[in-house]
Parts: C-alpha cells; structure tokens; sequence
C-alpha cells in the first residue's frame, strides 16, 4: 500500500538516499501529511505548483513519524542542557539557601560532629570515587571511619559530604535532596588551606604524597562561596565571638610556624629554592586558574584579572610589579597573564613563600596567597570576596554588606585552620592536628618526596 506525503526536504533527502521517491529540492513543509487524511487546505496533499508529492510505503510513513519524534525530543533535551531554566536553577540555589540557614542558628562542634558520625557509615559523596579510592581525597575515610563511599541514595546514606563545589553537576544536587529528603547530616569538605603537600596534577610526585593532610570543614557551605553565610563567616559575625587567651596564643604560634618555614598550599614546591633579588617596595599580583570555583563564586570573573593587574601597575607607580602564575599551570595549560614589559613574570621555580617574605603588597582575586600574605602583615588589596575579606584586614574592591565585624588575623586563623578543620596521620590512620601536619610537611621536604 502506497501514501502520498509531503514531507521536510531535509527528510526528503533522507529518503532519496535510501532509494525510496525523487524529491525536489524545493520539497517543503512543515509536517508530514497523509493522502486522504485532511481535507485540501488543512495539510492535505492538494498539488501546488513546484512542491510534487513524494510517494512512501506505510512502513516508511510509520518510521519518518518515528523519526520526526525522535529529532523534536532531541531538540528539547539539547535546549534544556544548553539553556537551563531560570526557575529550575532558583529553585535549586533557593534550597541550598534554605538548608543551610535551617542549620545555621545551631551550633557546629567539629569534633563533636566527626565522633557522632556512625563508623563503617553509608557516605554519599557529589565527587568522583576515584578520589577517595587513591585519589587526593583517600585520607577522608580517616575522618569519617568509613570506606563506603557511593553516588547514590539508596540504601539511605548515612551522611553526605559535598567534595567539590560543581553544581552544574547532578550529583551536587542530588546530595543536597538526599540530606533534605532523608534529614540526613550534610558537610562541605574541601582540602586544609596548609594541609597539602603536591599538586594532584604533579606526574612526578608518588599517589600517595597527592593526598591531602587535612580538610576544611563546613556545615553551611564552602568558605570560598560568598553567595552564602558559611559557618566560618556566621562565627565570625558573631558580636559574642572571642577567642581566649589560650587560643590566641597558640593560633600566633602557629603563624609563626607556618610562616618560619614557609608552609603554604602546595609545600612540595615551597622551601629553599634559590630566589632571585626582589626589588625594594615591589608589589605581587597573584594569578589563579580563572576558570576554579574559588574565582567563580567569590563575586569574580575572569576580567576581573586585567583590571587588578591595571590597577596594581597604576596605583604603585615606580614599583616593580610581579606576576606569579597558580602552581598548577606548570602541569596543564589554562588562561593566564601573558607576557608583557611593564611586569617581571616571576619564574614557576620561585617560591610563593619567598616572595610573600619579601614584597611590600599582594594583589589578588580570591586566592589563598592574600591569607597568607596576612599572616606576614602584608598589604593585600582584594578584588573578589574571599573568606578573609571583608573583616577589615584587607583593602577590599567588592563589599560583602553581610560581613559586619572587625576581626584579628588570630581570630580568621583560628576559626578556619583549627576550629573547621581536621588532620590526619595517614601512617597509623587516626586524627591528628595541625602542628603535627606542619612537622610531616617539613620531614617530607626534607627526604626530598
């Protein structure tokens, strides 16, 4: 049995190639309409001048409407992978506002929290396996006395931890459902900000020396979020706040620690290293890997780097300018500063710590360097919000309105490397601390690891 259609030309041409009907090129319309089916002037197939019917067999009509269904569902997915609806992402950013300030008015005891978590508990995790199976992450099953780490919600997990801010990523959201759904603890982890030893990246570097020595730890959201009060911030905020004597003693004597020796983000590549004379007064600008989360959601973007490193050059005239690149740029290739001759682009084999030791002011975005550079009383003029901005300790280029109090860099150092924090001895497998961590740190540079 035959059919008369008029079809697409683009289906047309689908059928000519499989032999079936000589379609013109000028074949168009915007269906696919059956003889007999509809009268003449509602689809039918009343002849038109220049648009000749093209003859199909009925099983031929049954797969071009197959066909026709399949290219409009892929277009819908396609459209809404591209092009996600503004209701959907609110109401998603709207939930993780709504979970967290649910929890934000209790109080978060670290250590408390990990001794309450079941052991050999069920853990769903947004971040690939692999990074706990081996991974930079594998040191988190000392933390959380478990190994079992899924991407799922069932059986019902024990407890979910958020490994790594992508929320354009299902597993994000399906986590945050999961702890809503089930009422179940949700955590930020992310890594210690002086607990890593080499870069994940690093091919030279033994799988075991990738992994990090302690993670950062937050109930509310990740400390370089500003779009939300996460519970470092909410402490700090907090007029009632203080530390005591006893803690501010031991938070200065572990700045001077880190400071003396030089500890920082990626402590494989800090130390001894041979620096070249840094002029008097100079100014760092610190570039970072524009595309990381700790830019994107710290009020950022990546045209927020010229406009620092213009600002820097203009605002400090007859100083030499510096431009380090992230660590991480050694190993892959991402946006950077180019070369230019207003500025010394400092060498990837120069310490970060050495520098810090020894310019007169840091310029940075969002990066962990103007913390550090504080804890050396460094001028730090930021142009995102990081966690340290906003307390009164940096020039800052973006006012965060929620950040009120005036804070001592003893109290930030505190609340987000001892009270928010955990370490682990990877060797015996139990918790440690972060004065240990730094003695690892040091032992490890030394044998050359």
């Amino acid at each position: 049995m035959l059919f008369v259609a008029r079809v697409p030309f683009a289906m047309a041409r689908w059928i000519a190639r499989l032999g079936t009907g000589r379609p013109t090129p000028d074949t168009h319309v915007s269906g696919i309409h059956v003889a007999g089916r509809h009268p003449p002037g509602r689809g039918g197939v009343a002849k038109k001048p220049g648009r000749p019917p093209v003859i199909v067999t009925a099983a031929e009509f049954v797969l071009l409407n197959k066909l026709a269904r399949d290219v409009t569902n892929l277009r819908r997915e396609m459209s809404k992978a591209h092009a996600p609806r503004a209701s959907e992402a609110m109401s998603q950013l709207m939930l993780l506002r709504q979970t967290a300030a649910r929890r934000s008015e209790e109080h978060f005891d670290l250590p408390a929290f990990l001794a309450g978590v079941p052991e050999f508990g069920l853990v769903m995790v947004n971040g690939p396996i692999d990074d706990f199976d081996g991974g930079q992450y594998e040191n988190l099953k000392i933390v959380l006395r478990s190994s079992q780490f899924v991407q799922r919600e069932t059986p019902i997990p024990h407890f979910v931890a958020i490994t790594e801010m992508r929320p354009n990523r299902r597993y994000f959201w399906r986590c945050i459902a999961a702890s809503v759904a089930y009422d179940r603890p949700l955590v930020f982890f992310g890594p210690a900000l002086f607990g890593g030893y080499a870069s994940r990246l690093d091919p030279a570097v033994e799988p075991a020396h990738r992994k990090v020595l302690g993670f950062m730890v937050d109930d509310l959201a990740y400390a370089f979020d500003a779009r939300y009060p996460s519970r470092l911030e909410t402490v700090l905020n907090d007029p009632d706040f203080a530390l005591t004597n006893q803690e501010l003693r031991q938070a200065r004597r572990l700045i001077d620690k880190i400071v003396a020796n030089g500890i920082t983000k990626y402590n494989r590549y800090a130390g001894s290293s041979p620096v070249e004379e840094i002029a008097a007064e100079a100014v760092l600008v610190v570039d970072q890997k524009r595309d990381d989360a700790s830019v994107r959601f710290a009020g950022a973007n990546a045209d927020m780097f010229d406009t620092m490193l213009n600002a820097a050059i203009q605002e400090n005239p007859g100083k030499t300018i510096y431009v380090k690149r992230h660590p991480d740029h050694r190993f892959e290739d991402g946006p950077c500063y180019a070369a230019r001759t207003d500025v010394v682009m400092v060498d990837d084999e120069v310490p970060i710590n050495a520098l810090l030791d020894r310019v007169e002011a840091v310029y940075t975005v969002s990066s962990q360097v103007g913390f550090e550079a504080l804890l050396r009383a460094k001028r730090v003029v930021v142009f995102g919000v990081p966690f340290y901005s906003g307390w009164g300790l940096t020039e800052d280029r973006q006012r965060l309105p929620r950040r009120e109090a005036k804070r001592r860099i003893e109290e930030i150092f505190h609340v987000a490397c001892i009270s928010l924090s955990v370490y682990v001895d990877p060797d015996r497998g139990v918790l440690s601390d972060l004065d240990s961590t730094i003695d690892r740190i040091v032992e490890m540079r030394r044998l050359g690891l």
